[in-house]
């Protein structure tokens, strides 16, 4: 209760206090702030309670800000081996596949030459026939 409600109480209580004994007073006055001092007791008890907990929250909080920067630089310092990692393989694969693709173009370049061989010497074996030809028809 506010202290303007208990001040309306006790003039209350005072002015009844005049029409009855003081015995009578006593007994209303302890009836009156009993229930009220419990509850002022509870309230008390609670905001001990509320004011712990929030205490318990900002260490908690504390610690937090206080751990991120050491959670944050081995989190990074993993991200950055396996980035490193994942480089070196990446410069791996890339390697093979020029590798791989120097083999494919020599292995086409070998193949074309072979059939330009085959083809050259098909043209020069024609060749040949249409002179034996030419000269068989020249000497009949």
């Amino acid at each position: 209760l506010s202290p303007v409600c208990l001040g309306s109480l006790r003039r209350a209580a005072s002015i009844n206090a005049e029409y009855m004994g003081k015995d009578d007073f006593e007994a209303l006055r302890k009836n009156i702030e009993t229930p009220i001092d419990e509850k002022l007791q509870q309230i008390l008890t609670d905001l001990n309670s509320l004011t712990n907990a929030v205490d318990n929250l900002d260490k908690k909080i504390e610690e937090d800000r206080k751990g991120f920067p050491a959670a944050i630089e081995k989190h990074s310092a993993t991200l950055t081996k396996k980035i490193e990692e994942f480089k070196a393989k990446f410069e791996s694969d890339n390697i093979q596949r020029l590798e791989k693709e120097q083999i494919i173009e020599q292995t086409i370049k070998e193949q074309e030459y072979r059939v330009q061989q085959q083809l050259e010497a098909e043209r020069v074996g024609r060749a040949q026939k249409i002179s034996q030809l030419v000269d068989a028809l020249d000497t009949e």
